[in-house]
């Protein structure tokens, strides 16, 4: 199962960011440093001739937990928020966010991964079977979640209650899900372009030999028994 969680930039009530040129002087905040939301605001402010404070531009960017920063956009102490669903239409629903970028405005059309099984070559090599039945669990359950979204839906709220005691409004879970796919694609460009953005904003010193990082055999495999689409 690989997830394709939709990020959404927002910003604070009060703050309408209509040129992205006006994130200057703004304090943006993203989960955290070096992940996909990290990657793409970078991406974003470079696109629009802007850095953070750190590299000599303008812009602060912060990390904090989703939940932090919820209550950070509330009381006012940052302007706006780069995060994945749920939380993009939290904040829309409990700060009166506003949108500054849609999901599909953020990158790529909204068609890039966030999570990806990965494995150990050396374990791959050495327990291919527990490999293949990992993954055969993790179709079945992208095949159950997107045939029952409502199921999905309590399970997911259910679980995220006994993690954090706090559970999710209906409608903000709809609207969340709306905008989140669960896929058997691991969006490979994608991940290839986060690559480059890592390289490119320094949390990687040079760029790797991307050209073994993929290895879908076995995925192709049970997609082929069950009648699916293989991943090219």
């Amino acid at each position: 199962m690989f997830n394709r969680i939709i990020t959404r930039f927002v910003s604070r009530k009060g703050i309408v960011i209509k040129n992205l040129k006006d994130l200057s002087g703004k304090k943006t905040a993203v989960p955290q440093f070096g992940n996909t939301q990290d990657l793409t605001l970078r991406k974003i402010l470079s696109d629009n001739g802007l850095k953070d404070k750190t590299k000599g531009g303008t812009v602060e960017v912060r990390q904090a937990a989703n939940a932090d920063i919820l209550a950070l956009l509330q009381k006012g102490d940052i302007d706006a928020a780069l995060v994945p669903e749920p939380w993009g239409s939290r904040l829309i629903k409990e700060a009166s966010a506003n949108i500054i970028l849609d999901y599909k405005d953020v990158f790529r059309e909204g068609k890039y991964t966030t999570a990806v099984v990965i494995v150990r070559t050396e374990f791959l090599k050495d327990h291919p079977q527990i490999v293949e039945a990992f993954i055969r669990n993790h179709l079945a359950t992208t095949e159950y979640i997107n045939k029952n979204p409502a199921k999905a839906k309590e399970i997911v709220n259910k679980q995220i209650t006994e993690l954090t005691k706090k559970s999710i409004a209906n409608d903000v879970l709809d609207a969340a899900f709306k905008r989140l796919t669960i896929t058997n694609d691991p969006e490979k460009d994608s991940v290839l372009d986060f690559v480059k953005s890592s390289v490119k904003e320094g949390f990687l010193k040079s760029e790797p030999d991307t050209k073994d990082l993929f290895n879908i055999t076995i995925l192709n495999k049970i997609l082929k028994e069950n009648g699916l689409a293989q991943i090219k």
